[in-house]
């Protein structure tokens, strides 16, 4: 009896044994669960926090083209790839663009064969969610090429296409959906940077359309408007100033005479010199012109051109009598343009100068009119480039050759107002 009573103890206590065993395997198994769920969650950490890095970065942008170099950047370091090109279609889904690591713009004939089959194959078919599912085409031995769509509603902005180096033995799902996620930013930024684009080409129109409505109450100086927005722009080239001074000063170019819409067409379109009081009548278009965009957000780094470019460095112009530097620079570089062509251009009393008397007479008044520096600037622009201005100075406003929309974007506040960012 008591051999049995032992032999009974003896199997509990081995059951017991048993289940202590399961239960530290059990507790071993969840440790290693609850680690891997620990570096799981470290790792979607960093993820969501080198995505968010790479979003507010690209909405920063406003050039289409610094958004592509940065999407490649960023997929090189998420993924190692030796080689990335960015194809982008034309309407039919034919490859128009190609970006690359090794420069911003390639020839479609140096991608890849391999690369040009995926982005192909990736334009045919058009998905149904804006990340598309990727396609893999290891063609050259263990060499992986991958291809991705950036899409915006149902319609392809561009191809993806990477090669991962050749000790890649797989390709990873988790470096997938990072680089899918960081394309769907991408279409976000660029779909921001062309409706600003087309904002900024739009602003241009109405100004365009101001300026000309001005222009044509005055059948005399057909043209003026353009002429000196663009004397402007190449005597601030010639000064150096960047892309800022030049969007601000084609846009003032064309704005600086808008004021003249409260003069009286009996003095706007007089075929003879005015009379004194007549030009005090004239005077105020300056004041009238800055009260008319200085509201507008949107062009109120224009503003000072349209106000004080009929100021003097000696103090005796107007509206304010300002000298000096107390004349904004851009509106001391219109001063100089506007009166070039003033003296330039036909009047029915009176022959326009020849450019070298003109070139003469702003060197003269160097000084006292104009601001001696830029004056010194502008007379030893050559004729042939003066001349050459001349006859493209329709440019200014050509919606063909708007090359400066991002300049204008960055320049002339053409965003929301700072009141509706929340006061920034």
């Amino acid at each position: 009896m008591g051999v049995v009573k032992q032999s009974h103890e003896d199997h509990q206590a081995a059951d017991l044994g048993d289940q202590v065993t399961q239960l530290i395997g059990q507790v071993n198994a969840l440790e290693v669960q609850r680690d891997d769920v620990v570096r799981a969650n470290i790792n979607y950490l960093r993820e969501l926090a080198q995505l968010n890095r790479v979003a507010d970065m690209l909405t920063q942008h406003r050039s289409y083209k610094q958004v592509m170099s940065d999407l490649i950047q960023e997929v090189q370091k998420l993924t190692g790839a030796k080689h990335i090109w960015l194809i982008e279609p034309n309407s039919k889904s034919e490859i128009r663009d190609v970006y690359s690591l090794e420069q911003n713009e390639s020839k479609y004939d140096s991608l890849p064969l391999e690369v040009q089959d995926l982005a192909q194959r990736v334009l045919e078919v058009l998905p149904d969610s804006p990340l598309v599912m990727p396609h893999y085409d290891p063609t050259k031995g263990d060499e992986h090429f991958v291809a991705m769509s950036m899409c915006s509603d149902h319609y392809v902005m561009g191809v993806l296409c990477y090669c991962l180096p050749t000790s890649t033995n797989a390709v990873d799902s988790q470096q997938i959906r990072l680089v899918q996620s960081l394309l769907h930013h991408t279409t976000l930024a660029c779909e921001n940077v062309r409706l600003l684009e087309t904002l900024s080409n739009l602003i241009v129109d109405v100004v365009v359309a101001m300026a000309l409505a001005i222009e044509s109450r005055d059948p005399y100086t057909g043209g003026h408007v353009e002429r000196v927005t663009a004397y402007g722009m190449l005597l601030a080239r010639h000064a150096g100033l960047g892309r800022s001074e030049l969007a601000t000063m084609r846009i003032g170019g064309l704005l600086h005479d808008i004021g003249k819409i409260a003069v009286p067409d009996a003095i706007l379109r007089k075929p003879l010199p005015l009379t004194k009081e007549e030009f005090e009548e004239m005077k105020p278009h300056p004041v009238v012109g800055h009260q008319i965009i200085s509201p507008i957000p949107q062009l109120a780094k224009a503003a000072p051109i349209v106000r004080w470019h009929h100021e003097r460095i000696d103090g005796k112009g107007y509206p304010d009598g300002l000298s000096g530097d107390e004349i904004p620079l851009l509106a001391r570089v219109s001063a100089i343009a506007d009166t070039f062509d003033a003296m330039t251009s036909d009047r029915p009393y009176r022959r326009g100068l020849e450019m070298s008397v003109a070139r003469e007479e702003i060197r003269r008044c160097a000084g006292t009119q104009f601001d001696k520096e830029l004056a010194e600037v502008f007379v030893n622009i050559s004729e042939e480039e003066l001349l050459q201005t001349v006859a493209t100075a329709s440019r200014v406003r050509d919606a063909n050759h708007r090359t400066d929309s991002v300049s204008l974007l960055d320049t002339l506040d053409l965003d929301f107002p700072a009141n509706a960012r929340g006061g920034e």
